[in-house]
């Protein structure tokens, strides 16, 4: 059974545009650039500092799957991640992230066709 506002989430998720949440921090998700040293880490491992200290990985979009973020996920070169974050966080997750691909295009995770 589909919900009503499955098409609109998973629009979001593909789009790359933070979403505004009510104490003040963003919803945010993109994919993992293959030269951010985040890559082959596990989630608890990441080094955080300056504006991305607050950043929480809420949820791991893999392939087709959704992995919830638990401290031991090693992150992989074009997981998508789903993440709470501080506004002034975005210019710094742009060192780890790029908007994700599309579901179904035949992106690489720097965006390129």
């Amino acid at each position: 059974m589909h919900c009503a506002w499955e098409p609109h989430l998973a629009a979001l998720l593909q789009s790359g545009i933070a979403l505004d949440l009510p104490d003040g921090s963003q919803l945010t998700v993109g994919a993992l650039r293959p030269e951010s040293p985040w890559v082959g880490r596990a989630i608890q491992s990441r080094t955080l500092s300056g504006p991305i200290v607050d950043a929480k990985i809420v949820a791991v979009l893999r392939g087709k799957s959704v992995l919830l973020a638990r401290p031991e996920t090693i992150l992989q070169p074009a997981d998508r991640l789903l993440l709470i974050t501080p506004p002034q966080a975005q210019e710094a997750l742009a060192r780890h992230l790029v908007p994700p691909p599309a579901l179904d295009s035949q992106t690489d995770a720097t965006g390129a066709f």
